[in-house]
């Protein structure tokens, strides 16, 4: 993860195992964070399994599901 993600870690991204967290300050910016990531996701040939993803967390919240 780290290796496919290393353009936009410590940016906007923040990878843990087999978690990607993306950061922003507004939607627009979030938006376009988003899409840099799934960019790189179909770049890469990866996967997101809906299931687990969650969307819309404001900051400091965690989602547990």
């Amino acid at each position: 993860m780290e290796k496919n993600f290393k353009e936009l870690i410590g940016k906007n991204v923040e990878v843990y195992v087999d978690d990607i967290v993306v950061k922003s300050l507004s939607i627009e910016q979030h938006a376009r964070n988003s899409a840099k990531i799934f960019v790189e996701l179909i770049k890469h040939n990866m996967r997101l399994n809906p299931k687990n993803c969650t969307f819309e967390v404001g900051g400091g919240n965690v989602s547990e599901s």
